[in-house]
């Protein structure tokens, strides 16, 4: 999944952060790091509230990875 750069996989992403276990988003929310695509960034930031402490981090973590690259994203279209 972090790999495939179906427009369908990255919904299906957004959408496993809302499974209700929580190794299923623990597992999403990695993948989604890996894969670096910051357009899930808004689907990441929930999970910075979530109930289990390991998604709780795994999301933090996710969001300055996808933070960053967003931000490099920016700079290189100034310039």
């Amino acid at each position: 999944l972090t790999t495939d750069s179906d427009p369908k996989t990255t919904e299906a992403l957004g959408r496993a952060c809302l499974d209700s276990k929580w190794q299923v988003r623990l597992a999403v929310v990695e993948a989604i790091a890996k894969r670096g695509d910051p357009s899930l960034l808004f689907s990441v930031g929930p999970l910075l509230y979530d109930n289990n402490d390991l998604v709780r981090y795994e999301a933090a973590a996710a969001v300055i990875r996808l933070s960053v690259r967003k931000n490099s994203a920016r700079k290189t279209r100034r310039h």
